[in-house]
């Protein structure tokens, strides 16, 4: 049902397409921005939820003890961080790059006069024109991919800092094209492969794992319980199963394959931008994501509330 609602919203925005393709192209930038907040909520959210699911697996097995590190020296959930907050706000700015790069390619290819800078610095803004910089320090800490990042991070940035610089219109576009699109492949590439192996299989599995342990404990237990404890107990499973639902819902990485679409479709408009179809395309693509990132915030918003009501 709601694909149809997204192709239907879609249909409708095309209708008056032409008079507002600029709004469109606009609307890409501001939603891959906003895009950038719901990735880093779910990057932000693994660390204290791989702690929990430590501290519960340490609840459910009385002959486990707390520890800071493991065996091999490794820090544990409780004493260490899968993403640290420097991490996260690295990989928001990449997100936020790829739409700073595709509003300039769009402006660049719209415009016999597009904005002009005094320099790439003053179009990226300081955090992300020092992007590259960021992940080569994480490089050097836990972050085991903040590396993979360092390469078309700083592709992106020189592109921009061209697109900003040079005064030949075309082949300005056919060089940031060249040079820009792979660069912001491989960077939602990273992105999902992050998604992928960090946060989804934990949030699926670890809560799978949590709520299994839990309803053993329960049957186990209930003969020896009140009515008030085993009431307790049922809130917080059922509160557990709400939240289970609610990741379940949640799809990070279909998010960033929107974004990827969407690009795709830009890419195409700006190498031939007085094709009537591509612009359409780039404002249907325009309209899918926006509908996908709302989607995203609403799944944000059932996670929150669900933690809530019993984590």
């Amino acid at each position: 049902m709601k694909g149809h609602l997204v192709i239907l919203s879609a249909c409708a925005f095309l209708v008056g397409c032409s008079a507002d393709y600029k709004a469109s192209t606009k609307e890409f930038k501001d939603t891959v921005d906003a895009s950038s907040k719901s990735v880093g909520v779910y990057f932000l959210e693994l660390n204290s939820f791989e702690r929990q699911v430590y501290l519960e697996g340490i609840l459910a097995d009385k002959d486990l003890s707390l520890a800071l590190t493991d065996d091999r020296g490794k820090k544990t959930a409780l004493g260490g961080e899968v993403f640290s907050t420097e991490s996260v706000k690295a990989r928001m700015d990449s997100i936020r790059l790829i739409g700073k790069y595709a509003e300039l390619l769009v402006n660049l290819a719209d415009s016999d006069a597009p904005t002009k800078f005094a320099s790439a610095a003053d179009a990226l803004g300081k955090n992300l024109s020092g992007l590259n910089e960021s992940f080569s320090k994480l490089s050097g800490t836990a972050d085991s991919t903040a590396g993979k990042y360092i390469t078309p991070v700083a592709a992106l940035v020189g592109t921009i800092g061209k697109l900003v610089i040079d005064g030949q219109r075309n082949q300005a576009i056919e060089e940031g094209v060249r040079t820009g699109a792979p660069a912001v492949r491989t960077i939602l590439a990273l992105l999902k492969d992050d998604c992928v192996d960090a946060i989804e299989p934990l949030r699926k599995t670890g809560l799978k794992q949590i709520l299994s342990d839990k309803v053993l404990s329960y049957n186990e237990s209930r003969g020896t319980l009140s009515y008030d404890q085993r009431q307790a107990r049922l809130d917080q499973i059922k509160a557990l199963a709400e939240r289970y639902d609610a990741f379940s819902q949640a799809d990070p990485s279909g998010l960033i394959d929107a974004i990827a679409e969407a690009h795709e479709a830009l890419i195409k408009h700006v190498l031939d931008p007085r094709d009537d179809a591509k612009r359409l395309d780039v404002a249907g693509k325009a309209v899918i994501l926006r509908a996908r990132s709302e989607a995203e915030s609403e799944a944000i918003k059932a996670i929150v509330d669900a933690e809530k009501k019993g984590l």
